[in-house]
């Protein structure tokens, strides 16, 4: 289906489903949906030890990782396209601002990263030290050093 997105942790499979506005956790090894959550305009989602992440249309959804119950929305500037883990930190790549990084212990803004201009929807890794950050004009990739805090 068009515009689904999904990560997979410890044989769990979080799947987000923008057609139908949820996402649902899913145990591989039982073949069977384990909880659903309603998150409104779901784009991507990412899971860390104990949460699972949502990027919405202006927004950010912390759900815990059992039961997918909502732990906070963040709000984010701009139009927020994909999302990345990395230890205590979460990272939503956007249009502009081009990256916001999210503290997954607190849930504030802990950082936000511009561009000279603003962009289309790109991806967020990270790898070798560092967050790479695609956009979808120019066909352009950034290199971010992860900040040690």
């Amino acid at each position: 289906m068009p515009g689904t997105d999904l990560t997979v942790v410890d044989e769990r499979a979080y799947v987000v489903s923008r057609a139908a506005g949820a996402v649902v956790a899913v145990d591989l090894a039982g073949r069977r949906v384990l909880w659903q959550s309603n998150v409104g305009d779901a784009r991507a989602v990412e899971a860390s030890r104990t949460a699972v992440w949502v990027v919405a249309r202006t927004e950010f959804v912390a759900l815990e990782k059992e039961g997918l119950k909502e732990a906070a929305r963040i709000p984010i500037e701009g139009v927020p396209c994909s999302v990345a883990v990395e230890g205590d930190r979460v990272l939503v790549s956007g249009s502009q601002p081009l990256m916001t990084e999210v503290d997954a212990t607190t849930h504030r803004v802990s950082r936000v990263i511009t561009d000279a201009t603003p962009d289309e929807c790109g991806d967020v890794h990270v790898a070798f030290g560092s967050i790479w950050l695609s956009t979808n004009e120019g066909d352009v990739v950034y290199r971010v050093p992860l900040q040690t805090k």
